[in-house]
C-alpha cells in the first residue's frame, strides 16, 4: 500500500508541475521570449552576382582596359575598371613593378568609347596615382618620350604632362598646384628659386610673403606662440632631377625644331612643358639640386621671353 500511494503521489506531483509550467508562472521570461532577438540580415546586394567581378591585381586590370569583346560586357569592364583602379593601385600589388609601364600604356591609348561620365577626369587620376606609385617606370620610361610622340593627339601630350605634374605633386606631400599656392601661370615655389626673395621685382610678383609667414621667423622675447607644423618627408626629391626634371628639359632640347615643323601647337607644347618643369621646381625647392635645376630652367626659358606666342 505504501508503495502503491507513493507511486500515486509521485504522479500527481508531475502531473501539477505540468501544469504549472504550461501556466507560465514559473518560466524564465529571457527563455521564453523570442522579443529581444535580433533577426538575422539576409539582403543581398547582389555584388556576385554582378556580370564583372572587380579585379584583385594589375594584370586583370590591364586585361579590362584592352577588352575589346561584346560590347556590353566591355562597358561593363570598363566602368568597373575606373572604378576601382586608383585604390588597386594604392594597395600595390605584387605585380606592380612588372605591369606598371604596359598600364600606363593602356590608360594613355584608353579612348570613350562608351560614353562614361567624367572619363577623361577619372582616366588622369588613375594615371598620376600609378605614375607617383611607380616613377621610374612610367614618367622615366614612357610618359616622358610619349610626350614627344607624333602619333599621339594634342589632348593626348598634355594628359601625359599633367599626370607627371600630379604625380610630383603627391610625391612632394602635396595634392594639387591650387593647394600649393601657385597658379596656371607660374608655381610659387617656381618663382622664389628663380627670381629669389629679397628684390623689389620678385616682391610684386610674388604679391609679397604673408604676415603669417612673417611671424614664423619673427622672434619676439616672451612671446608664446603655436609650434609650427609637422615637417613631411618629400619623396620627389629624390626623382626630380634623374626622372622627372632632366628628361623633358632633354627632350625639349633635342626635339623641338623637329616638332616645330611638323606641329601647328609647337608653341602651346613648348609652353607646357615649361609649365611642367617650373612644377618640378617647385615641388624639389627643397631638394640640394634645387638650384641647379632654377638655373637649367632660366636658360632653357630665356630665349622665349620675348615669344609671340602669349601662352609661351
Amino acid at each position: 500500500d505504501d508503495v502503491v500511494a507513493s507511486g500515486s503521489e509521485s504522479e500527481s506531483s508531475e502531473d501539477d508541475a505540468a501544469a504549472a509550467w504550461s501556466d507560465g508562472d514559473d518560466v524564465d521570461e529571457g527563455l521564453g521570449s523570442d522579443d529581444d532577438l535580433e533577426p538575422f540580415d539576409l539582403a543581398d546586394g547582389g555584388e556576385d552576382l554582378a556580370p564583372v567581378q572587380p579585379p584583385k591585381y594589375l594584370a586583370d586590370l590591364l586585361a579590362m582596359f584592352n577588352d575589346k569583346g561584346d560590347a556590353e560586357t566591355a562597358r561593363d569592364a570598363m566602368h568597373v575598371a575606373l572604378n576601382t583602379a586608383e585604390a588597386l593601385v594604392r594597395r600595390r600589388p605584387a605585380d606592380l613593378p612588372d605591369v606598371a609601364r604596359d598600364l600606363a600604356y593602356a590608360l594613355l591609348h584608353t579612348q570613350n568609347r562608351f560614353s562614361l561620365p567624367n572619363f577623361s577626369e577619372r582616366l588622369r587620376r588613375v594615371t598620376a596615382t600609378l605614375a607617383a606609385a611607380r616613377p621610374v617606370e612610367v614618367v622615366g620610361d614612357y610618359l616622358n618620350q610619349a610626350f614627344f610622340d607624333k602619333e599621339l593627339s594634342l589632348a593626348k601630350r598634355l594628359e601625359c604632362l599633367q599626370a607627371s605634374v600630379d604625380a610630383a605633386y603627391e610625391l612632394a606631400g602635396r595634392s594639387s598646384l591650387k593647394e600649393a599656392g601657385g597658379d596656371a601661370e607660374l608655381p610659387a615655389g617656381a618663382a622664389r628659386a628663380l627670381l629669389g626673395g629679397a628684390t623689389t621685382r620678385s616682391r610684386k610678383l610674388l604679391k609679397d610673403v604673408p604676415l603669417d609667414a612673417v611671424a614664423l621667423k619673427t622672434r619676439r622675447w616672451g612671446h608664446r606662440r603655436s609650434a609650427p607644423d609637422r615637417a613631411l618627408a618629400n619623396r620627389f626629391a629624390a626623382y626630380a632631377a634623374p626622372v622627372f626634371f632632366f628628361p623633358l628639359l632633354r627632350g625639349c632640347a633635342e626635339h623641338w625644331a623637329a616638332v616645330k615643323k611638323r606641329s601647328h601647337f609647337a608653341d602651346l607644347l613648348k609652353s607646357r612643358a615649361l609649365h611642367a618643369l617650373a612644377c618640378f621646381l617647385d615641388c624639389a625647392n627643397t631638394a640640394p639640386a634645387c638650384a641647379s635645376l632654377a638655373s637649367h630652367l632660366l636658360a632653357f626659358s630665356w630665349q622665349d621671353c620675348a615669344a609671340a606666342d602669349p601662352g609661351l
